[in-house]
């Protein structure tokens, strides 16, 4: 944590007078001089104020460019929505008429120290902490016992080295060789995993420090403001140690020889000594990567019973009569939103991030689903031309394609790899240049769309009214029905793992549990969904667009988990 060598005077600062500070001030957020220390203990409002004379040099430094005033208006912060997450001055709260649970300030920050949340907070280091120490741990003992594992191949060659002529000592040369690159190599792996989750280790801990450091210097208001900051810091470093892990990282390492039975009947036939193997097999320490991921998720869940739907905000509207067989849909980085159109109008429907037409992008056949894969980039499946077409939106014209065997549906994109159902092949994984890296075998007849998401497949199947969660082998987690939910179309998540579907037949929209055993139903027909096909969740915005075949509406929400 950063802490500041040399605190100045609040007050002389705003005077242009550089002066150190003798006491810090929790309430004002800023450091007092002898001098404006006097003034301080005098002034009726702030008397009562409570100052830290110790250790003035552990105050972070993160309280000195946090802002308790609106940086749009200069006022200070007197509402708090607890919709948008975000603190409001008095002009702020204009813009937020709509939202239903605002709070005062002063109500929601009071002992913030002690909340909940800031509890949470400290656990969730705590945890992580804890299973880094023990990855360190078993990956340097790893690395200890392969050195001892090398120290014991490389007797074993010198041993038999000496039973045979001087025709061996070139192989034994090669092999020596050969051990020394890959201990070398396994060394210099584990000394980098090593080096980059030291460093992941010292920001948490850093984060863990600013929180006891907060504790005793910030007021409540600072605390709550920060308790966000610093929520929001751990999340990312947690999602971020999460997702730089990769199982390869958590395989401990052997390294095993193989001597040639024959060696000494066939010398001359003899190009190698050994063979020599590097094994890598799962560890306890993948169950640790697992416990964070969980702790991730856990962190993040929320009850079915929270999840609301706000500010509806139409995106196509009934009188534009070219605009009625929406299939798909995504929202741009940019906000902007892309339709695939599968009628004979065969295209693309581009919208601007306000909802206003901004063109289309004519197409050879019906486009079925598609993906914003790169920045001003889409991909777009398009069954009949057995392909998937890549679009550079910023130049505005076909970037790349993909051949696939049979007619493709489905697309999604995670960890750089496209997923695609193709029909007669099943669920196929593909790297960016199209060259399959697995297949799952299903009947894609019968699926609709898929969805990926924390390691986990999701797919609809229209006619048995089924969506399936199963990891990315196809292995089945869990199957969803429900008697008032028929043909469901498109699926996403959101970040606390709830799934969301549409029911053409039934027109309703439903949220799905992450275990898959309970449901809560968003829309239905009265609530004037009618033929939902496309559904979109953008996890920075936190919007919800759900789009209908036949009625070409489409609308955005504000969901709130």
């Amino acid at each position: 944590m950063d802490h500041a060598t040399h605190v100045p005077c609040g007050p002389c600062a705003f005077k242009n007078v550089r002066r150190k500070s003798v006491v810090w001030c929790p309430a004002c957020g800023e450091g007092l001089c002898e001098s404006c220390l006097h003034h301080h203990k005098a002034s009726a409002a702030s008397r009562k104020h409570k100052v830290v004379v110790k250790d003035l040099q552990r105050v972070p430094s993160v309280l000195f460019s946090m802002r308790q005033t609106c940086p749009d208006h200069g006022l200070t912060f007197d509402m708090y929505c607890d919709i948008h997450e975000i603190p409001l001055c008095s002009k702020c709260i204009a813009d937020h008429k709509k939202c239903l649970r605002m709070l005062p300030i002063s109500y929601v920050s009071r002992n913030s120290k002690f909340s909940t949340k800031l509890w949470d907070i400290e656990h969730g280091i705590a945890h992580v902490l804890g299973n880094i120490e023990e990855i360190i741990r078993k990956k340097e003992d790893n690395l200890e016992s392969i050195g001892d594992e090398k120290s014991n191949i490389e007797t074993e060659i010198t041993n038999l080295r000496e039973k045979i002529n001087g025709y061996l000592d070139n192989l034994q040369d090669k092999v020596l060789n050969d051990i020394s690159v890959i201990y070398s190599k396994c060394s210099m792996d584990t000394e980098n995993f090593l080096s980059k989750i030291e460093a992941r280790k010292r920001n948490i801990e850093s984060i863990a420090q600013n929180i006891t450091c907060i504790r005793e210097y910030a007021s409540d208001l600072q605390t709550f403001l920060l308790t966000q900051k610093l929520e929001s810091d751990f999340a990312k470093e947690q999602e971020s140690f999460v997702s730089d892990l990769s199982d390869a990282d958590l395989e401990e390492i052997d390294i095993h020889v193989s001597f040639n039975s024959n060696i000494f009947s066939t010398l001359t036939a003899i190009t190698s000594l050994a063979d020599i193997d590097v094994i890598r097999y799962q560890s306890t320490m993948s169950k640790l990567k697992k416990d964070i991921q969980d702790e991730c998720s856990d962190a993040n869940r929320s009850p079915l019973a929270n999840i609301r739907l706000l500010s509806r905000t139409p995106i196509v509207t009934p009188r534009d009569p070219q605009l009625k067989f929406l299939r798909n849909c995504v929202i741009l980085e940019n906000k902007e939103i892309l339709f695939t159109d599968d009628s004979e109008n065969r295209r693309l429907v581009w919208f601007n991030a306000d909802g206003s037409h901004k063109r289309n992008i004519e197409m050879r056949s019906e486009p079925y689903d598609l993906v914003n894969h790169e920045s001003n980039k889409v991909a777009v499946t398009v069954p009949r031309e057995k392909a998937i077409f890549m679009f550079d939106l910023s130049k505005n014209k076909m970037a790349g394609k993909i051949v696939t065997k049979n007619f493709c549906y489905g697309l999604c994109f995670c960890d750089n790899k496209f997923v695609v159902s193709v029909l007669d092949q099943g669920i196929q994984t593909l790297d960016i240049y199209g060259k399959i890296l697995q297949t799952v075998p299903m009947n894609v007849e019968k699926i609709c769309n898929i969805h990926t998401s924390q390691d986990k497949l999701y797919y609809s199947e229209y006619d048995s009214s089924t969506v399936t969660c199963s990891d990315l082998y196809g292995n089945c987690i869990w199957k969803f029905r429900h008697k008032d939910f028929t043909g469901p179309l498109s699926i996403c998540t959101d970040i606390c793992g709830n799934v969301y579907s549409v029911g053409y037949d039934t027109d309703n929209l439903i949220a799905i549990s992450p275990d898959g055993k309970n449901c809560v139903f968003l829309l239905q027909e009265k609530d004037k969904l009618f033929g939902p096909t496309g559904l979109y969740f953008h996890k920075k915005t936190k919007q919800l667009i759900v789009c209908s075949r036949f009625d070409g509406q489409a609308v955005m929400y504000d969901l709130v988990t």
